[in-house]
């Protein structure tokens, strides 16, 4: 006759590994906030001027646009008076240029017209989606 087979051993879990605390979660972004009539769009990823799309810009308007993401800005829509109605973004003005592709370093955007012709406006974004320009 042949021994009996041995009989299992009961398995031994496999050891832990070494105790590490859950990695820190990053805090999230500080909320855009702007000061003055322009608007945040796009489910807060772009700005734009009070009105856009709909109606005009007004006169004399000054918006300060804060912690904005320090990723290349998009343009989605400009059509303000060159010569006097601009954005300033590091400290550069924006009159005549269009701010395609600027970082704002800083996290600020400014916004400024004058008081004589106003336009349809403005539209920046830092999201990564795109929206559609007014038609």
């Amino acid at each position: 006759p042949s021994p009996p087979p041995p009989s299992p051993q009961p398995l031994s879990p496999p050891p832990l590994p070494p105790f590490s605390p859950p990695p820190a979660s990053q805090p999230p972004p500080p909320l855009i906030t702007i000061d003055g009539p322009c608007q945040l769009t796009q489910d807060g990823g772009c700005a734009a001027s009070s009105g856009y799309p709909n109606f005009p810009y007004d006169n004399d308007e000054f918006c300060t646009i804060r912690n904005v993401p320090k990723v290349p800005l998009r343009v989605v829509f400009l059509q303000v008076e060159q010569c006097c109605d601009y954005h300033i973004i590091n400290g550069e003005h924006f009159q005549f240029k269009n701010p395609e592709g600027v970082v704002a370093l800083d996290g600020i955007i400014q916004w400024r017209s004058d008081s004589s012709v106003v336009l349809q406006g403005w539209e920046l974004c830092w999201a990564l989606r795109m929206p559609h320009p007014p038609s």
